[in-house]
């Protein structure tokens, strides 16, 4: 995989470094945005927890992609200013489960019968 920087913007109000660059994956799918994480903390030199993959685009049978990423200070600028992903509970760990949805009462349809013919 080789990372080509574009621009590195840093964005001191949100303690963070706002880069573009592409990447080239000639012989493989497109990266998961984890491998991408990891590759952009060793290039940059930064822990991957501090790194965030914003955006992935690839053109239709490319090898290559241009990747928007976000590397932050610290991690407590990160959690205040990255959304954090939903947390599901599951109630086999002691989690409550989810109220059901109350049913609506079905209402009866009285059966239609055909409309009769007239004979004349």
């Amino acid at each position: 995989m080789n990372i080509q920087i574009k621009s590195q913007e840093k964005k001191p109000a949100f303690s963070r470094e706002e880069v573009i660059a592409d990447v080239e994956f000639v012989g493989t799918s497109t990266p998961s945005k984890t491998k991408l994480q990891e590759e952009f903390a060793k290039k940059l030199g930064k822990d991957a927890k501090l790194v965030v993959i914003k955006k992935v685009k690839t053109d239709f049978g490319s090898a290559s992609a241009n990747v928007n990423v976000y590397v932050y200070d610290n991690e407590d600028e990160l959690k205040k200013i990255e959304p954090q992903p939903k947390k599901e509970e599951n109630p086999a760990e002691g989690g409550e489960a989810p109220a059901p949805a109350a049913e609506a009462p079905k209402e009866e349809k009285a059966e239609e019968k055909p409309a009769e013919e007239k004979k004349e």
